[in-house]
């Protein structure tokens, strides 16, 4: 992560829009919970999403998980060259 990577997401998480998951406890590798702000952002961006994808041009939703198996993501290239300036 750049350092401004790295401040831009200290900021984030002071200011409560998100912080790691079980952190307490030493956390979770890539599990991060939104906090009042971040929880806020959220539904503002995907009710925008949805109201321009869903309501306006008639797409249709899917949720799924976000946790999958390794073979998943070794299909799909992100074991070799995936970064997440989160993690």
């Amino acid at each position: 992560m750049t350092e401004e990577g790295a401040r831009l997401s200290e900021l984030a998480k002071r200011r409560g829009f998100f912080f790691q998951t079980a952190g307490a406890y030493g956390g979770v590798a890539g599990f991060y919970t939104y906090g009042p702000q971040g929880a806020t952002l959220k539904e503002n961006v995907e009710g925008a999403w949805r109201d321009r994808f869903v309501t306006r041009e008639g797409h249709m939703e899917v949720s799924s998980p976000d946790v999958m198996p390794e073979a998943v993501f070794e299909a799909s290239g992100h074991l070799d060259g995936f970064d997440d300036m989160l993690v």
